[in-house]
């Protein structure tokens, strides 16, 4: 079992948050103080709430269960 937990600090860039979690294809890191207490957690939907324009789920269109782009009248 690997013990050599990698942390994040709240003076983490942005950047490096992000190359961490894309590096070792994580969804949450702990982040600690200066002292290795920790303080919370960072999650990929906090990154992505970051990075996508605040608007960005007016423009993405609706999915069906299928995964397929919703279709005005059904499907064809």
């Amino acid at each position: 079992m690997d013990t050599d937990l990698l942390t994040l600090t709240p003076e983490t860039p942005l950047a490096a948050v992000t190359r961490y979690f894309a590096a070792y294809n994580l969804v949450c890191g702990p982040v600690v103080d200066d002292e290795n207490h920790l303080l919370g957690a960072v999650t990929v939907d906090d990154l992505l709430d970051h990075l996508l324009p605040h608007d960005w789920r007016v423009d993405m269109p609706e999915l069906d269960p299928s995964g397929a782009p919703d279709r005005p009248g059904g499907p064809r």
